[in-house]
């Protein structure tokens, strides 16, 4: 890639492990993000946080905590559910360019797949 290119692959994995920081030491001290409770904090950070070993290999040996967080979510029933859903829709289609109304509207969980 274009030394840009490398530049925000770099900029990116920088911030990357500044979250991964912050939030080892936050998980260090409490169950969820936002406390005692499970709650939308913990909701809004999963999809990301997930992704950060594509970016940081070996986060389980430098986050603990995270990680073990990561699986308490990961094994939730609500995200087991949303997960295989996404999966679904990934297998079927390569694009969203691709993608048919109905595909969309499935992962998107709307009209006829809204939660009720």
């Amino acid at each position: 890639p274009p030394i840009h290119g490398l530049v925000a692959i770099a900029r990116y994995r920088t911030q990357v492990r500044t979250i991964c920081r912050v939030l080892e030491e936050r998980l260090a001290t409490s169950p969820w993000i936002g406390g005692a409770a499970y709650s939308i904090a913990d909701v809004a950070t999963f999809p990301w946080a997930r992704m950060t070993d594509m970016f940081l290999k070996g986060l389980d040996g430098e986050h603990p905590h995270l990680m073990r967080w990561l699986y308490r979510v990961g094994k939730r029933p609500a995200v087991v559910k949303a997960l295989a859903a996404a999966d679904d829709v990934r297998s079927r289609i390569s694009t969203w360019e691709k993608a048919g109304a109905e595909d969309i509207d499935r992962m998107m969980q709307r009209g006829k797949f809204a939660a009720s």
